[in-house]
């Protein structure tokens, strides 16, 4: 008599295309495999073994928030396997961040501004392994240094500005608004102890002048060139200019950032609006052009 022959415990094969073996093992979820990795910037992750198409996630090594954060890592996969992308890390600060919050947690005084504006100086010379979290950090910093300006420390007050702004767009994201405040604050505050400075680093420029009243005036950055009519300088005795040489702070309007330059103009006690002679800014190889409206 016929039959079907099986191993004793086996599954027997009633169909004849292949085992229920074979079948579970092509049906079972690909799954990245658990592992431990170690981040030069990052610090220590471990991530758990999750089914291709899901994310994984792992607690940051470090922070500088009462909030934990955590680190996100998709799980992919092809025909053969499932693999691990490579992790976002955005939420996770880095262990200069830590070192740069240790830093600037303590508080600034007249007796320590300006070793303090140095030693933040030297932690911001590259941004490279320093987050949005740093950046953050550092900006707070700059707002508590503004309030202890001296002639020491402005060209390192400037240097760490100019510093931040090296950082890519995402990571001085939340900070825009705040950098930009505080240039506009530190030049008026130079105007306004009378005195006449030039700054210039790799990224923005300060310039304060005392104006004559009785002539118009100049002034001039690394990149910029504007003349001021005699109309502006019989009414104010003062003017400053930031000059930034990147558009990071600002909503683009060219796509070739090289040809962008954006200077920020006031007069000490004045607003100006449609006045009726011309402000002339001039730029390093760009056109001349002029404006009749300034804020």
């Amino acid at each position: 008599s016929s039959g079907i022959n099986a191993e004793y415990g086996s599954t027997p094969n009633i169909s004849g295309k292949g085992s229920s073996t074979e079948s579970t093992e092509k049906n079972k979820p690909k799954l990245c495999p658990s592992e431990e990795i170690t981040e030069r910037m990052y610090g220590r992750f471990e991530w758990s073994s999750v089914e291709a198409g899901k994310l994984g996630v792992s607690r940051c090594f470090y922070n500088i928030t009462e909030e934990t954060a955590y680190a996100k890592r998709r799980c992919s996969s092809n025909a053969e396997r499932a693999y691990w992308e490579a992790p976002d890390y955005t939420s996770c600060a880095t262990k200069k961040d830590v070192e740069i919050h240790q830093m600037t947690s303590a508080t600034v005084t007249e007796e320590n501004a300006v070793e303090f504006a140095n030693n933040l100086k030297e932690m911001t010379n590259s941004m490279e392994e320093i987050s949005s979290s740093g950046v953050e950090a550092t900006v707070n910093a700059l707002e508590e240094l503004e309030n202890h300006i001296t002639p020491e420390n402005t060209q390192s007050f400037v240097d760490i500005s100019s510093n931040l702004l090296d950082a890519s767009e995402d990571k001085l994201n939340k900070s825009k608004g705040s950098l930009q405040n505080l240039m506009t604050k530190m030049a008026k505050s130079i105007a306004d102890s009378d005195t006449d400075q030039k700054i210039f680093t790799k990224n923005v420029d300060i310039l304060t002048t005392k104006l004559d009243p009785s002539k118009p005036a100049k002034m001039e950055s690394s990149d910029t060139s504007i003349d001021i009519p005699k109309s502006l300088t019989s009414r104010t005795n003062g003017a400053y200019l930031v000059v930034y040489k990147t558009a990071k702070l600002f909503k683009p309007v060219e796509k070739d950032e090289k040809m962008t330059v954006i200077s920020d103009l006031h007069f000490s006690g004045i607003e100006v609006q449609n006045s009726k002679e011309e402000i002339k800014f001039e730029f390093e190889e760009l056109q001349k052009w002029t404006v009749n409206e300034s804020q």
